[in-house]
């Protein structure tokens, strides 16, 4: 599965961006997973609810279902989250990360807003996106061309995809 991270400072659009990528490249027949990574502490559970009960009483791991959806929440581990990843990785095509500047993964850099973080530390970038185009990238989309980065996504997929095969 390729992954992409969608990067930059805060309220620069990364949701937003996110949303109408996940809609195009499901449109395109792409089947995505997202993931949203934060550096701050966020409550992922909702405070007293019995699954939140049980991860509190010493369940390592807790998933939570119902007939449409699972969830899954887990202290971090490390080796767990890799496996369950490994697991996920044969159905599904792509995962678009939000967030998660300094991983190893690919990454779009969002322009506005590009002067409140330390973009030359970031590695890995391949394209960027946004009406700001500070020459960060050879690669860069403006902000009405998403069908553009969608159509670049799906090539970097394909390219990973052939990549993989040669090995």
């Amino acid at each position: 599965m390729y992954s992409i991270a969608i990067v930059g400072a805060k309220n620069s659009g990364k949701t937003t961006l996110m949303e109408k990528l996940l809609q195009g490249l499901t449109a395109q027949g792409i089947r995505c997973m997202s993931k949203k990574h934060t550096s701050h502490h966020h409550q992922f559970d909702t405070v007293g609810k019995d699954s939140e009960r049980h991860r509190k009483a010493g369940a390592n791991l807790t998933m939570a279902t119902n007939p449409g959806e699972f969830a899954i929440f887990s202290i971090t581990n490390d080796s767990l989250q890799e496996k369950i990843m490994n697991t996920i990785n044969s159905e599904f095509d792509i995962c678009l990360i939000e967030g998660d500047k300094f991983s190893n993964v690919e990454k779009v850099l969002l322009t506005r807003n590009i002067t409140e973080i330390d973009s030359k530390n970031i590695e890995h970038i391949i394209a960027s996106y946004g009406d700001d185009n500070s020459k960060l990238t050879a690669n860069h989309f403006e902000t009405d061309s998403i069908d553009s980065l969608v159509t670049f996504i799906i090539a970097q997929t394909k390219k990973q995809t052939t990549a993989g095969e040669q090995k």
